[in-house]
């Protein structure tokens, strides 16, 4: 199954193309900007945040099939209902933190990782190979990945699916309950904010790349955040909001929000510490089921980059009658779509998972 499902990964990072001026029109309306009137980035920041609110008025307008429309008048959905979910999970169980450390074969912690880079007092580099030479492990198929590919995918299964599929209940049609089955993005995207004089993503809505409106954003960070948030993912509380606040989650926690339509972006990390974390996504099966088609205008099809497939992209599981656990039924592979520094095109594996 193909589904219109464009990852957040594949949007550029900043550039300083956006340096202009900004307006005082722009400074009274937009007070919550992270950078101050005259910064030659603000102008390009609120450029791209306007972008944001168009494309995300166009989204609406989507005509979607029956089951997502009716997700949408849901009150899961609703205008105002808050879109944000902290879960703990226990780091014995669920040791990710340690395997992706022992993939990486890293032994200083991981916050302090960028005072090896050559000049790295330098906080207007974009240090785009000295990532690349971080995470090249988790693109070879190893002993270690695989480890930590198996946590990962338990991860998702036992602590994630449950509170989506809990969360979401009830924006399903009665007739498409219980929810059996459930994709999660089969390998998690890795961030790496370094200290920074500028913002390293963008504001944007996932919408603007392709997500459905019912996928649900996981973002998990693997070292300790700044209390202001600097090294953090700045939220709205729900659509058009523009209340602003950072995730403030522990390692050991991870928070569930609505990606697709809230905005969100980061600030300069002007912390002496840098930030890895992870990000994902789940979607319920019956939330994107193209049954007419008609949702297919949210992504353009031709484009083989914009098509995410079950057993390439996406894992899935199902639940287990007996043991009312969730089992991974199609395993999925990293791949480009997962985001840097994954290179290899999608293969789509057809066969389950024993």
């Amino acid at each position: 199954r193909v589904l219109a499902f464009m990852v957040m990964e594949s949007r550029p990072a900043c550039d300083d193309n956006e340096d202009t001026e900004a307006t005082t029109s722009d400074d009274e309306k937009h007070d919550w900007v992270p950078y101050p009137p005259g910064h030659r980035k603000r102008a390009g920041f609120l450029r791209n945040y306007l972008t944001c609110v168009s494309q995300r008025e166009l989204f609406s307008q989507t005509v979607w099939s029956p089951s997502v429309a009716f997700a949408l008048r849901s009150h899961a959905f609703g205008d105002g209902t808050r879109r944000a979910e902290t879960l703990q999970y226990d780091i014995t169980k669920h040791p990710i933190l340690k395997d992706f450390v022992d993939v990486l074969g890293e032994t200083e912690t991981l916050s302090s990782l960028h005072l090896r880079w050559p000049g790295f007092d330098d906080r207007k580099q974009t240090r785009v190979e000295d990532k690349r030479l971080l995470l090249q492990p988790l693109t070879h198929d190893s002993h270690a990945r695989n480890t930590f590919q198996e946590t990962y995918d338990t991860l998702v299964r036992e602590v994630v699916i449950p509170a989506v599929v809990k969360a979401q209940q009830y924006a399903v049609d009665a007739t498409a309950l219980p929810i059996k089955q459930v994709y999660y993005a089969s390998f998690p995207c890795v961030r790496v904010q370094q200290p920074s004089d500028f913002h390293t993503i963008r504001v944007h809505c996932d919408s603007m790349y392709g997500h459905g409106p019912c996928s649900v954003n996981c973002w998990l960070p693997l070292t300790e955040l700044e209390q202001s948030g600097v090294n953090s993912l700045f939220v709205e509380s729900f659509p058009g909001a523009k209340d602003f606040t950072p995730i403030l989650c522990e390692v050991g926690e991870l928070t569930l929000f609505d990606g697709a339509r809230c905005a969100h972006f980061t600030v300069a990390n002007t912390s002496d510490k840098t930030r890895v974390s992870l990000d994902f996504r789940v979607v319920l099966e019956p939330l994107f089921t193209y049954e007419s088609h008609k949702d297919l205008g949210i992504s353009d099809q031709s484009d083989e980059s914009r098509q995410y497939h079950v057993g390439g992209y996406f894992s899935s599981a199902e639940l287990c009658e007996e043991s009312k656990k969730w089992k991974q039924v199609t395993q999925g592979a990293p791949c480009v779509k997962h985001g840097f520094p994954h290179e290899n095109k999608e293969v789509v594996e057809q066969d389950g998972v024993d």
